[in-house]
C-alpha cells in the first residue's frame, strides 16, 4: 500500500484519455481534409459513446474538446442531441472568429446550465448551442 502507487495509477489513465481525445480530433481533421478536397464545407461528426479497442474516456469532455478546438481554428459548430447520440456539425464555409469575453447580453435566452442553451426542434432532436 502505497500514495505513490495510486498517483501513478491515476496519471498513466489521465495520458491514456488524454491520447484517445487526441487521436479524436486527429481523426476529424483528416475527414475534414477529405470533405475540403471533394468541394465541401461542412462535416457532421458523431461522437461515439465507446471506441472498440481504446480506454474508455468521457464523452462530455470529448464534445467541449472538440467545439473548443474547432471553435479555435475558425470553424463554427453546431450539437444536435437525438437521444443519447451526439453530433456535431463542423461548418468552415465562412470563417468564424473566436470570442472572447462576456457576450453579449441581447434578449433573453433560458439555459440549463451556464453558456449551454438547449433548443427543441423535433420531438427527440434538441439543438445545442454553447457561448461563452
Amino acid at each position: 500500500m502505497n500514495v505513490n502507487a495510486l498517483k501513478m495509477s491515476r496519471k498513466k489513465r489521465n495520458e491514456d484519455s488524454m491520447y484517445i481525445y487526441i487521436q479524436i480530433l486527429d481523426k476529424i481533421w483528416k475527414k475534414i481534409q477529405l470533405y475540403d478536397k471533394n468541394d465541401e464545407t461542412n462535416y457532421l461528426y458523431e461522437v461515439p459513446n465507446i471506441i472498440l479497442g481504446e480506454p474508455l474516456y468521457d464523452k462530455d469532455i470529448a464534445e467541449s474538446l472538440i467545439i473548443r478546438k474547432m471553435k479555435k481554428g475558425g470553424f463554427d459548430t453546431t450539437v444536435y442531441l437525438l437521444g443519447e447520440v451526439s453530433y456535431i456539425l463542423i461548418d468552415w464555409s465562412v470563417q468564424v472568429k473566436e470570442h472572447r469575453g462576456n457576450p453579449s447580453s441581447k434578449g433573453s435566452k433560458k439555459t440549463s446550465r451556464k453558456g449551454v442553451e438547449y433548443k427543441k426542434e423535433g420531438s427527440d432532436i434538441y439543438k445545442v448551442t454553447f457561448s461563452k
